[in-house]
C-alpha cells in the first residue's frame, strides 16, 4: 500500500507549501526534495491527523471513507468521477488559482491537502493509474456502515405484480443450434441462413466458432459438433453456457451493432462477462429489474468494469450513426458501456436461458428481467437443470415427408435433414421431402441409402411403403417425374394402369403415351401421394434426373 512519502514526493514546492500551509505547520527547506522528507515527518508526528480529518466537510469524508471501504486504492477515473476532476496546473497557476484555498471538487480539496495521491499499479489489465489513501491515514478514517454500504446488494427491484411476464428463459438455443448446423452441412445453406426464424442467427454461428462447434476455416460443423447434439438437454445446454462464460474467443464487445472496434488495441472479453453474472446472481429468485436501472446502478457503482484508466481513450471505438464520431473519455460511458451492457442482457445471457423478460404491467416500454429457473442450475451446476427429454418418434409418410418436433432427438434431426427438402423449420415443427433428387444430393456427399434406412429404422415411425421405395430408387433410379404442363412421366405402362386403378384417376387426364399422362390442375400432391402408397418416389416439376 502507498503511503504519505508517494503523496509528497516529486512534488513542486508550491504544492507542498500549501500541504504545510493547511496542516498549520511550518517547514523549512533548501529544495524540495528536503522539504517534503521534512513535511513529512512533521505530520505524521503531529498528533492531528485524526482531528484534520474529522474536520472536513461531509462528502469530503465520503470520499476518503470510499478509499478506506476499498483497502485503499479505487482506480483513477472511478474516483474522479465520483468526486470531481483535479485540474492539470503548474506552480504559476497554482499561485494564481490558488485551487488549495478555492478547490473545484472534493478529489482538489483532498490532494491539496495531502490527504490522497495518485500512482500506477500494474495489474492484470497492465499499469492502471489508481488514487490511494496513504496507510498512515487509513486508522483516523471512520467507517460509517449506513454511509457505505455495498451498491450492489440494494439493486432496486419491482414487485412481480407490476410485471408481466414476455418470455421465460428456456432451452430453445439448442434447437436453433441443431437447425444452424444442419443448415451449415448443405449445398444451400447460404438461403437456409436467410430464412432462420430468430434474428441471433449470425451471433450464434458467431459463439458456435468461439467454442469449436463450427470450424472456422470452412464455416463447417466441427467433428465436436456432433457429440453436442448427442448429449441430452439437461448436459447439452449446461456445457454451452459453461463453454461460453468461459471463452476468451467469443467477444461481445466486437459483435455489438452499434459501433465497431478499430485498430490494434485487445480487450478481456471474459472479466466484464464474468462480473455481470455475478451480480445477477445476486438477485433473489423471482425478484425482477429494470434493465435501465440495472445500468444505471454500474454506471454509479462499477464504472470502470469494461474500460479502466488510459483505455477510455486508447480504445478506438468508432459510432456506426450517421453523426457518430470516435467514442473516447468517460463521457462516451453510456454509448459504450451502457450499449455494451444491454447487448449482453438482452443478447447472450436471454438466448442462452439465464434471464427471464418481462414488460411493466400498467404498459409502458421499459424492459424488466430476472434470473430464470434455468439460471441457478447454468451459472452455479449445483445439479442438472430439469429439461425434457427428445424421445418422441419421426412421423414419415409414404409420400416421402418425414415430420418431426423439437422434442424428437437433435442428432436425428440433424442427420436427417441432409437427406431431404427443407419444408419448414420453425423451431417447434420440422420437416423435409425426401425426393430422387434430394437423395442424389446426399449420395454425392456421401450419405448412402442404407445410412438413410437405417435411421428411420432407429428413430422414425414404421412405414414400409416408404421403406420399399427408397430400396426401388436406389435400384432403379428415378421412375416418376412431373413436368409442365403438370406432365406425369412413368417408367412403364404397368405403373400407369396401376395409378388409373387408384383413387388418384380422377386427377389424371388425357394418356400423352403408353407411360405418359397429363395431370389435371391441383392433382400434384394427390398423385404423388398415391405413387408413394405405390412405393414410388417422385420429385417436383422439371426434376427429372440427368
Amino acid at each position: 500500500m502507498a503511503d504519505l512519502n508517494a503523496c509528497l514526493y516529486n512534488r513542486d514546492m508550491a504544492f507542498l507549501r500549501g500541504v504545510a500551509s493547511h496542516w498549520g505547520l511550518e517547514i523549512s527547506g533548501k529544495d524540495a526534495r528536503s522539504y517534503s522528507l521534512k513535511l513529512e515527518d512533521a505530520i505524521l508526528t503531529s498528533g492531528i491527523i485524526r482531528e484534520v480529518i474529522e474536520s472536513l466537510p461531509k462528502a469530503a469524508h465520503k470520499a476518503l471513507q470510499a478509499l478506506r471501504v476499498a483497502e485503499g486504492v479505487l482506480p483513477w477515473t472511478t474516483f474522479t468521477r465520483q468526486f470531481g476532476e483535479l485540474r492539470p496546473m503548474g506552480p504559476a497557476k497554482q499561485e494564481r488559482e490558488k485551487p488549495g484555498i478555492f478547490p473545484a471538487s472534493i478529489t482538489e480539496l483532498l490532494w491539496y491537502r495531502g490527504l490522497i495521491g495518485r500512482i500506477f499499479y500494474q495489474t492484470a489489465d497492465g499499469h492502471l493509474e489508481m488514487a490511494f489513501l496513504p496507510e498512515e491515514f487509513m486508522h483516523a478514517v471512520k467507517v460509517d456502515p449506513d454511509d457505505t454500504k455495498e451498491t450492489q446488494n440494494s439493486l432496486p427491484t419491482a414487485l412481480n405484480q407490476m410485471v408481466v411476464l414476455v418470455e421465460a428463459g428456456s432451452d430453445k438455443v439448442l434447437d436453433e443450434l441443431c437447425v444452424l448446423l444442419s443448415a451449415l452441412r448443405r449445398p444451400d445453406r447460404g438461403g437456409l441462413l436467410k430464412r432462420m426464424p430468430f434474428e441471433h442467427a449470425e451471433l450464434l454461428v458467431k459463439l458456435a466458432e468461439a467454442i469449436g462447434l463450427i470450424d472456422p476455416k470452412t464455416s463447417q460443423p466441427a467433428v465436436l459438433a456432433k457429440g453436442f447434439l448427442e448429449q441430452p438437454r439437461a448436459q447439452a445446454l449446461p456445457w454451452l453456457v459453461e463453454n461460453w462464460r468461459k471463452s476468451t474467443k467469443f467477444n461481445e464487445l466486437r459483435l455489438i451493432p452499434e459501433f465497431r472496434c478499430e485498430g490494434t488495441w485487445t480487450n478481456n472479453s471474459l472479466k466484464p462477462r464474468r462480473f455481470v453474472l455475478e451480480l445477477i446472481n445476486q438477485i433473489k429468485a423471482n425478484e425482477w429489474f429494470s434493465l435501465d436501472v440495472f445500468i444505471e446502478h454500474i454506471a454509479s457503482a462499477h464504472p470502470d468494469f469494461l474500460r479502466q484508466g488510459a483505455a477510455y481513450d486508447n480504445w478506438i471505438i468508432a459510432s456506426n450513426s450517421p453523426d457518430g464520431g470516435l467514442l473516447r473519455g468517460t463521457a462516451s460511458w453510456p454509448a459504450v458501456e451502457g450499449v455494451y451492457l444491454r447487448f449482453l442482457l438482452l443478447g447472450p445471457m436471454r438466448w442462452l436461458g439465464l434471464l427471464d423478460e418481462g414488460r411493466a404491467a400498467h404498459g409502458g416500454e421499459t424492459v424488466f428481467l430476472r434470473p430464470s429457473h434455468l439460471f441457478d442450475a447454468l451459472i452455479n451446476q449445483f445439479a442438472l437443470p430439469e429439461l425434457e427429454e427428445e424421445k418422441e418418434k419421426i412421423a414419415v409418410s409414404s409420400s416421402g415427408v418425414l415430420e418431426m418436433s423439437h422434442r424428437a432427438p437433435r442428432i436425428a434431426r440433424y442427420q436427417l435433414s441432409r437427406f431431404g427438402e427443407w419444408l419448414d423449420f420453425s423451431m417447434k415443427r420440422y420437416s423435409y421431402r425426401l425426393t430422387p433428387a434430394s437423395l442424389k444430393e446426399a449420395r454425392s456427399q456421401g450419405l448412402l441409402t442404407r445410412h438413410l434406412l437405417a435411421l428411420l429404422r432407429k428413430y422414425g415411425k414404421s412405414n414400409p411403403a416408404l421403406t420399399q421405395a427408397i430400396s426401388r430408387w436406389e435400384e432403379k433410379g428415378q421412375e416418376a417425374w412431373l413436368d409442365r404442363p403438370l406432365v406425369l412421366h412413368l417408367g412403364d405402362a404397368e405403373l400407369l394402369k396401376s395409378l388409373r386403378d387408384s383413387p388418384a384417376n380422377k386427377f389424371l387426364g388425357a394418356a400423352l403415351g403408353p407411360a405418359t399422362v397429363v395431370v389435371k390442375p391441383g392433382g400434384e400432391k394427390r398423385v404423388q401421394d398415391e405413387l408413394g402408397r405405390l412405393g414410388i418416389l417422385t420429385d417436383g416439376v422439371g426434376s427429372k434426373d440427368a
